[in-house]
Formats: structure tokens, C-alpha cells, sequence
């Protein structure tokens, strides 16, 4: 945690980046507030929901873009599961954040999209290396519900003057690292 971090011997933190799992997301109100728990991609919502979603846009098609496996938890079908269970949410969501885009907007009140983490999620066409939006439109998904794509690297900012109230003075940038947790390790590995 941050305050472990500012505690040891090293308090000078230049950076903090995070990376979590896949797939997972949570909305955002008008308000800026969570509107709910994220669901994990275990939750049996979603079982099932291959052959409904594929009523509206064939495999074939959603393939064909996207260039992702099917499994029955990726980002676009949870969507689908949410318009079908729980429409309210998507309707009255403002924005859409992956957790680890939802953790760095908790801590400097920036909301992005990075990369490597919405990749996860069959919602970016692979050969544009952009949000799908011809394709989440076929299902009734909102363009305005994504924030603005940005690479592994970007600088979001300084942490928000609540968190420094909770942690003290730490003039870390917050910047996204590839975001999705085996994106990260690959990165890692000390190879060319």
C-alpha cells in the first residue's frame, strides 16, 4: 500500500502504476460515484450467455474484429448479461472503467481506458487497435459509456488532494502500466 511505501526507509516514490486481472469493470455515475460492486468474471451471470449474445452479432462477426477467444466472461458479454439482468445500470451508468482503470480513478479522479486491459474484454478491433464501436453498437452499447484508449506509459496525474490526506505528501506520478496483469509479467521478463 501506499502508506507501507511511505513508512520504509525509501520515501521517495517516484511513480505508482497498477495492473489486476481482465475483463472486470465497474460503472460510474453522473455523480462520479460507483454505482455497485464490481461483478467478478466468476459470477454465473454470465453462463449461457454466448448463444443470446450471438442472436444479435454471430461469433463469426464478433471474431472477425475482435480476434478474441470466446469465453463466456469477456467484457462484451457481461454488457450483454448487464442490458439484458440489469439495464438500468448501463443506462444510467456515465462511464465504464476497468478495475484497474477504476483503482487510478480513485486515486487521482482521472478516468481512462488503457489498452492492454480493455484488449482483454473482446471490445477492441484488433486490426484498428481502437474501441469497436461499429460492433458494441450492434448490441446496443453506448459509445460515451468508454473513456479515451491510452497506451501503457501515460502519465494521469498526481495523486487527488483525498488521497494525500489519507497518505501524506507524496508527489508520485500515477501512470498506467499495462494494466492487464499478464500484459505486465511479459513486460517484466528481462528478454529482447
Amino acid at each position: 500500500s501506499i502508506s507501507k511505501c511511505i513508512l520504509s526507509d525509501d520515501k521517495n516514490i517516484k511513480s505508482i502504476g497498477i495492473d489486476t486481472w481482465g475483463v472486470d469493470y465497474g460503472f460510474i455515475d453522473k455523480n462520479g460515484a460507483l454505482m455497485a460492486n464490481p461483478y467478478h468474471y466468476r459470477d454465473a451471470r454470465t453462463v449461457g450467455i454466448q448463444p443470446y449474445a450471438f442472436k444479435t452479432v454471430p461469433f463469426e462477426d464478433i471474431y472477425s474484429v475482435t480476434g478474441i477467444q470466446t469465453m463466456n466472461f469477456n467484457t462484451l458479454y457481461q454488457l450483454c448479461a448487464d442490458l439484458r439482468d440489469r439495464k438500468y445500470m448501463v443506462d444510467n451508468a456515465k462511464k465504464l472503467l476497468f478495475v484497474p482503470d477504476l483503482l487510478n480513478y480513485f486515486l487521482t479522479g482521472e478516468m481512462l481506458t488503457e489498452y492492454t486491459i480493455a484488449s482483454t474484454g473482446a471490445i477492441i478491433d484488433a486490426k484498428e487497435r481502437k474501441i469497436a464501436f461499429d460492433l458494441l453498437n450492434k448490441f446496443g452499447i453506448r459509445n460515451d459509456l468508454f473513456c479515451d484508449l491510452v497506451m501503457p506509459g501515460n502519465r494521469i496525474g498526481k495523486l487527488s488532494s483525498q488521497i494525500l490526506g489519507e497518505v501524506g505528501n507524496v508527489k508520485a506520478d500515477v501512470v498506467n502500466v499495462a494494466a492487464h496483469d499478464t500484459a505486465s509479467a511479459v513486460i517484466a521478463v528481462p528478454a529482447k
